[in-house]
């Protein structure tokens, strides 16, 4: 099986670190991770509300969230992670 073949039950799992190497807090960083098949996007992670909201990642730090998802279609998938 090559690395763009998929098949249909399959799980995905993906452990994203975020670090700040600057010497300054980074402030109201929100993070959102999609998975695409085709023309169709999965919002996998977005903390631009709820506990996560409004984090601040300090110098030296991270912040680190695990996704999942079973893949429901046969095909190549792409993840994509915006930071803002």
């Amino acid at each position: 099986m090559s690395l763009t073949q998929t098949l249909a039950g399959e799980s995905f799992q993906a452990d994203i670190h975020l670090s700040n190497n600057s010497a300054v807090p980074v402030h109201n960083v929100v993070m959102r991770i999609e998975l695409s098949i085709n023309t169709v996007k999965t919002t996998l992670f977005h903390n631009s509300s709820g506990e996560e909201a409004n984090t601040t990642i300090e110098p030296g730090s991270s912040f680190d969230t695990k996704v999942e998802r079973t893949l429901g279609k046969e095909g190549l998938y792409v993840i994509a992670c915006d930071v803002s």
